[in-house]
């Protein structure tokens, strides 16, 4: 797992992991639609499986789009976004988009391959939209060159995954805001309150990307 503090108390992050009992899939999609509005679930699960083919994607497009999970204060778009991360294994919260530095996200992005990175809380505020190159570099994968303290050579970051941003307000920068499939969470659409079973259950809705792993020979064109 990667460190997320240094000394003799080092803190480790869960390394994501999948579980193998099986659970409705039906019954997954059916509550999404329920909690934040037919489209809006089919566009968060659509994404959600897309990410699983990320390599076959951008093979064929050079580029995969952001995941941007938007709402008004209380409309429960960070609780939406942590559940759509647990469809993967990742059991933390995001990362602060005003604390987190471009060095920290780069290193997530190199370390979790093919898997999204959560960035909560962004707004158009210098502190954070400072960082809107970066992160519009990640939809094609350009990475950041370092120089080293020797004479000679450069330091590369790579980047292998994607992002999933959550946030009250859309990023004012056009460029970002086109590399992002935006869901907007409306509490009108909520026609049952799933919050407990989802509580319950967050940690096995990781089967859905096992069952899709499992099938993925199957599902890609021969």
């Amino acid at each position: 797992s990667i460190s997320i503090s240094s000394g003799k108390g080092a803190i480790n992050e869960g390394m994501p992991m999948l579980t193998s009992t099986p659970l409705d899939m039906d019954e997954i999609k059916k509550k999404f639609c329920e909690t934040i509005g037919k489209y809006e679930a089919y566009i968060l699960l659509g994404w959600c499986a897309a990410v699983l083919f990320m390599e076959e994607v951008f093979e064929a497009y050079n580029c995969f789009p952001f995941m941007f999970v938007t709402g008004r204060r209380g409309s429960g778009k960070s609780t939406i976004a942590e559940w759509a991360m647990n469809c993967f294994g990742i059991e933390t919260g995001g990362k602060m988009a005003s604390d987190t530095t471009p060095v920290a996200i780069q290193r997530y992005l190199s370390y979790y391959s093919s898997l999204p990175v959560f960035i909560d809380e962004y707004r158009n505020t210098k502190q954070i939209t400072y960082k809107n190159g970066f992160l519009r570099n990640v939809y094609n994968r350009q990475s950041a060159g370092k120089g080293m303290k020797s004479n000679f050579g450069v330091r590369e970051g790579k980047v292998r995954g994607t992002l999933l941003v959550s946030g009250e307000e859309t990023p004012e920068d056009n460029a970002l805001l086109t590399r992002c499939v935006v869901i907007n969470i409306i509490e009108k659409n909520r026609s049952t309150n799933h919050f407990n079973w989802f509580q319950t259950h967050r940690t096995a809705l990781s089967y859905l990307t096992y069952r899709v792993l499992k099938q993925k020979k199957a599902i890609l064109p021969l």
